[in-house]
C-alpha cells in the first residue's frame, strides 16, 4: 500500500502539493469551524476591494473567462470529435481508445487546472476576509504607527508626502499614478501571453503569483496596519495625528489629481458594508506582484523587459505615492517577491526528479500553446503570401 501511494504522488505536478491540497485542507477546515462560510463566497463575489486584490477586478477576471471558453470549447470539441471518430470507424478497438483517451485526457487536464487556480483563490480571500474581519483597532493602530516609524528612521520623515513634491513635474505625477492602477492591466496581459506561449513560465507565474500572497498572510495578521492616506490623511481612527506628519502634508500638498484618485483607492479598500478594514499593507502585493510580472514577462520576451522593467519600478513607488504603503512595505513587497520566484525555481527543480506526467494534467496549456503556433505560422505564411503579391504587383505594373 505505501508503495502504491509513493507511486501515485509521483504523478502530481507541484501545485498538488503546494496550492490545491493545502486550499483543500483550508477550505473543509473554514467550513467546519465558521458556519456562515457562505457569506465570505458571497463577499468574495460582491466586495470589488477583494477582487482587486486576487484577480486585478474585472479585467484579470475576464482574461480567467476567456480562458475557461477556450478550455470549455477544447474540451466540447475533443467530445464531438470522439463521437464522430467512434461512429466512423464502428467497433475498432484502437480508434474507440484513442478518442476515449484524448478525451479524457483533456477533460482531466481541464478540471485540475480551475479547480487548482480557482479553489486556492477563494480560499485565499476566505482567509483574507478572516483576518480583515477579527483585527482590533488597537493592534490596527500599534501597527501602523510602527511601520510608520520604521520609516521615518530609514528615509529620514514622512515617506509620501516628501515625494509627493515630484507633483510639480510635468506628467510625472499622471505616469507614477497610472503606473500604480495599471496593475490590473499588465496582469491579464502578461498572464494571458504566459498561457499562449509557454507551459512552464505559465505555471511558475501563477505558483509565484499565489506564493507570495500566501507568504504574506502571516504578516497581515501579525502587522495589522493600514495605508497611510486612511491613518493619516484621513485620519480613520480619530487618533492624533503626529506633528511632524502634519506639517510634512501642509508642507507638502497633494494635486486634486492625486487627490481624487487616493479617495477612489480608499472607497474600495474601506467599506463599512462588509465590517472590514484592508490591513494588507506590509509587505506590498503591488512590488511584489509588479516584480513577478516584470521577471517572467522579460524571460518570455526580453524586449518586453523595456516596458516592463520601468512600469514596475514606476508601480512600486506609485504604491507609496498615492499613500497605500509605506516604504518599507515596498521594500519588504520585493523581497517577498524574489523569495517566491527562487523558491518556485527551486520547487520544479525538485519536481523534475519525481514528477511523471502520466494523466497529462497540462494538456489544456499544451493544446493553447499549439494552437498559438500553429496561428503564428499561418500569419506569416499569409505575411509571405501578401509580401509576394505586393511584390508581383509591383514588377507586373512596370
Amino acid at each position: 500500500m505505501k508503495l502504491r501511494k509513493i507511486s501515485t504522488a509521483r504523478y502530481l505536478p507541484i501545485e498538488f502539493y503546494v496550492l490545491l491540497l493545502p486550499s483543500i485542507v483550508i477550505f473543509i477546515t473554514l467550513l467546519i469551524i465558521n458556519a456562515p462560510f457562505v457569506s465570505i463566497i458571497e463577499h468574495f463575489f460582491m466586495a470589488q476591494s477583494i477582487n482587486a486584490i486576487i484577480y486585478g477586478d474585472k479585467i484579470l477576471l475576464s482574461v480567467f473567462f476567456v480562458m475557461a471558453v477556450y478550455i470549455t470549447m477544447k474540451v466540447v470539441v475533443s467530445a464531438w470529435r470522439a463521437m464522430y471518430i467512434l461512429a466512423k470507424n464502428g467497433s475498432r478497438s484502437w480508434a474507440k481508445e484513442s478518442v476515449i483517451k484524448g478525451t479524457i485526457s483533456v477533460s482531466r487536464s481541464a478540471v485540475f487546472v480551475f479547480l487548482t487556480y480557482s479553489l486556492t483563490s477563494v480560499v485565499l480571500v476566505a482567509l483574507l476576509l478572516q483576518i480583515f474581519g477579527a483585527v482590533s483597532f488597537v493592534n490596527v493602530v500599534k501597527s501602523t504607527i510602527t511601520l510608520t516609524n520604521i520609516d521615518s528612521l530609514i528615509f529620514g520623515g514622512y515617506l509620501p508626502s516628501v515625494i509627493h513634491s515630484l507633483s510639480r513635474i510635468p506628467y510625472l505625477e499622471q505616469a507614477i499614478v497610472r503606473s500604480y492602477l495599471s496593475l490590473v492591466i499588465i496582469t491579464p496581459v502578461i498572464l494571458a501571453l504566459l498561457f499562449l506561449f509557454n507551459r512552464r513560465l505559465f505555471r511558475k507565474f501563477t505558483i509565484s503569483f499565489f506564493l507570495v500572497f500566501l507568504i504574506a498572510l502571516p504578516f497581515w495578521q501579525l502587522i495589522p496596519a493600514v495605508s497611510p492616506s486612511a491613518m493619516y490623511r484621513f485620519n480613520l481612527f480619530q487618533v492624533p495625528i503626529p506633528p511632524n506628519i502634519e506639517s510634512s502634508m501642509v508642507k507638502y500638498p497633494i494635486s486634486p489629481y492625486l487627490k481624487n484618485n487616493i479617495i477612489s483607492i480608499e472607497d474600495d479598500f474601506i467599506n463599512p458594508s462588509y465590517r472590514s478594514i484592508a490591513v494588507s499593507t506590509f509587505p506590498s502585493m503591488h512590488a511584489a506582484w509588479a516584480m513577478i510580472v516584470a521577471y517572467y514577462g522579460t524571460i518570455l520576451f526580453w524586449p518586453l523587459g523595456v516596458l516592463l522593467v520601468p512600469w514596475a519600478i514606476f508601480n512600486s513607488f506609485g504604491a507609496i505615492y498615492v499613500e497605500q504603503h509605506y516604504g518599507v512595505d515596498v521594500i519588504f513587497g520585493v523581497l517577498v517577491a524574489v523569495t517566491a520566484i527562487i523558491s518556485v525555481s527551486y520547487l520544479l527543480k525538485v519536481e523534475e526528479k519525481y514528477f511523471n506526467d502520466k494523466y497529462n494534467l497540462f494538456a489544456v496549456i499544451d493544446m493553447a500553446n499549439t494552437d498559438m503556433r500553429n496561428l503564428l505560422r499561418k500569419a506569416n505564411n499569409l505575411h509571405a503570401r501578401l509580401h509576394m503579391w505586393i511584390r508581383q504587383s509591383v514588377n507586373n505594373s512596370k
